[in-house]
């Protein structure tokens, strides 16, 4: 008996290892906590000198029945933008996943600060998407995520823009890219305020930054003259359709 068991040594470990593992890989649940699921994030820089990271977060809370999903508001500060995306992460229970971040809104904080090298980083440690929309605004971007939290308003309001003011520019961080590579080294960004009633407002305005630094704003007529004065718009070919790629079904 001893000796048929031997021979079949290999079977019987095979048989042990589903024995101890799979009814753990049956409880356990999918494995979207591995990174906080962050789907809109604002940078904004403190009096203190240092930044704050703000974010709608897909919370995931398991109960026999499955997986509950919402999205939430989270907000963590640190001395680098590296270190507080670190705790914000640590907040959540997972470091920060940007891949599907449909919105990255810059604080008026920010003005001093070359943007460019923080998408950098962002892409690199957070798998931040080219379509991404970038996005001024002239208050601070935490305020804009607590106004819009359990919603897609950003993005619709970024949809928006485009159509009404810009015709055919996707604001986005392949195209903030490519314009500042040129020789120029000027990009546009759309600029979206929260209202005194919480609501985001597009009026129009445009922001230009330079050398990845915010240069300054543009009225609605020059947003307008502009795109008329270009061949297409501000250029890049801006579909609508992308928005449903960007917002999660939750």
């Amino acid at each position: 008996m001893f000796r048929v068991l031997w021979a079949k040594k290999s079977l019987i470990v095979f048989l042990v290892l589903i024995v101890a593992f799979v009814p753990a890989a049956i409880i356990k649940p999918a494995q979207m906590m591995t990174k906080s699921v962050v789907t809109a994030l604002g940078i904004d820089k403190l009096s203190t000198g240092e930044y704050q990271i703000s974010g709608h977060v897909v919370e995931n809370k398991f109960n026999p029945t499955g997986a509950v999903e919402k999205v939430v508001f989270a907000s963590a500060i640190g001395a680098t933008v590296e270190e507080a995306t670190v705790n914000l992460g640590a907040s959540m229970g997972a470091p920060v996943g940007l891949k599907h971040c449909g919105v990255l809104l810059i604080g008026s904080s920010m003005q001093d600060e070359n943007v460019a090298l923080i998408f950098e980083q962002f892409i690199k440690n957070g798998d931040l998407s080219n379509n991404s929309f970038v996005v001024y605004t002239e208050g601070s971007a935490v305020e804009m995520l607590e106004a819009t939290v359990g919603n897609n308003k950003i993005l619709h309001k970024v949809l928006d823009y485009n159509r009404r003011e810009v015709f055919s520019k996707k604001s986005n961080i392949d195209v903030f890219y490519k314009d500042y590579l040129e020789s120029k080294s000027q990009s546009f960004i759309a600029v979206l305020n929260v209202g005194s009633d919480g609501i985001v407002e597009n009026k129009g305005i445009g922001a230009i930054f330079k050398n990845g630094k915010f240069s300054h704003l543009l009225s609605k007529e020059q947003v307008q003259q502009s795109a008329k004065h270009s061949a297409g718009g501000f250029g890049g070919n801006f579909q609508e359709e992308i928005i449903d790629a960007l917002i999660p079904a939750i």
